[in-house]
């Protein structure tokens, strides 16, 4: 080639080169623009920005699946994103609605789809923290039933469940207590009438309805059968087994099995109840031994008005025989128990001041 040519040639080839190499960027550069883009853009949360460049790197590379499960993923994570934002600003119809137009018409799957019922669980829950604590144990089990049908989705969280238990045992604790204060008042109500004379049926039948398993139900059932042996054994039992047999023991008195006869004579105060005080002290009259028992009737019989059989029995039975009220006229027209016990005791010591 003549000189004067090759010059121009040199130069046009340089140009041409120069143009093709700025052109494009290669295929290695250009992936790794467009993974530093898409991380740029998941960092950031634009996640349309982040589907379009994943979409040209799957474009890239056809037979990686990285890429498409990559594509995959940021879609549901967009998906939960909405989700958690309807929840947090309190649309839980719409989060409702939205979970199921992306499952059945998208079909969307993976978290989304674990994520159904999930809004109701969460507006169920919402109205349970927001609503009155609760005053009685009907209406805490009542508010805590209706979470149950929501149980499989709120359980999946552990905290949910730490919170939960401790709802049951607050709901535990009132109704415990509600029930100590259920029998509180009808074994007062039940010994009352045993030491009054009032309606005794009417008391254990309450009994029955609110307190089937307490101890005076089958323990009544056992006397009226005829069967008391066990009951002394089951009355130094802890719990209510004592207050049971003392209302009894006075119910059924004087019609009592030795052995309970003994442990009525030999029972010992703190009493469990009125009655057990009065049944003490009747069958310890029955032995002659009246000076322990004349404070316990006293004070009972200034605290309620003694069924008649009682104060009947005390002056009848070994203490007060008929025909040796020698003593001057009442001048009460109708004595008080303690009046009567005075008197008794007054005849008794002038008995036995003569008979010395």
């Amino acid at each position: 080639m003549h000189p004067r040519f090759f010059a121009p040639v040199v130069a046009l080839a340089l140009l041409v080169a120069g143009c093709r190499k700025s052109s494009a960027p290669g295929y290695e550069r250009l992936r790794a623009q467009l993974l530093r883009e898409a991380f740029d853009a998941l960092n950031g949360r634009a996640p349309d920005r982040a589907q379009i460049l994943l979409g040209r790197l799957e474009d890239l590379s056809p037979d990686q699946p990285f890429w498409r499960l990559a594509s995959a993923h940021e879609e549901e994570r967009g998906r939960l994103t909405e989700l958690n934002r309807l929840v947090e600003t309190g649309r839980f119809e719409e989060a409702s609605a939205y979970v199921r137009s992306q499952t059945t018409e998208t079909g969307a799957s993976g978290a989304l789809a674990r994520a159904t019922g999930l809004p109701e669980a969460l507006q169920a829950l919402r109205v349970y923290v927001n609503a009155p604590a609760p005053t009685t144990s009907r209406t805490a089990r009542n508010a805590l039933q209706s979470l149950e049908s929501h149980s499989a989705v709120l359980t999946v969280s552990p905290t949910f469940v730490r919170w939960q238990q401790a709802e049951m045992s607050k709901y535990v604790a009132m109704r415990d207590s509600e029930q100590t204060e259920r029998v509180t008042r009808l074994l007062s109500t039940y010994d009352q009438a045993v030491v009054t004379g009032m309606d005794t049926e009417a008391a254990l039948k309450q009994f029955r309805k609110e307190a089937p398993e307490h101890p005076i139900v089958s323990f009544g059932e056992q006397v009226r059968k005829g069967r008391w042996s066990d009951l002394v054994k089951a009355a130094q039992q802890p719990g209510d087994g004592r207050a049971a047999i003392e209302i009894l023991a006075c119910q059924h008195w004087p019609n009592l099995p030795q052995r309970v006869s003994s442990w009525a004579g030999r029972a010992t105060a703190p009493y469990r109840t009125t009655a057990g005080a009065l049944v003490h002290a009747l069958v310890r009259a029955e032995r002659g031994d009246l000076a322990p028992t004349r404070g316990v009737l006293t004070e009972l019989g200034e605290e309620l008005q003694l069924a008649d059989r009682y104060t009947s029995y005390f002056l009848e039975v070994g203490v007060l025989p008929r025909g040796q009220f020698t003593a001057s006229c009442w001048r009460a027209p109708c004595p008080s128990v303690t009046d009567i016990l005075n008197r008794i005791v007054q005849v008794r010591e002038h008995s036995q001041a003569k008979g010395k």
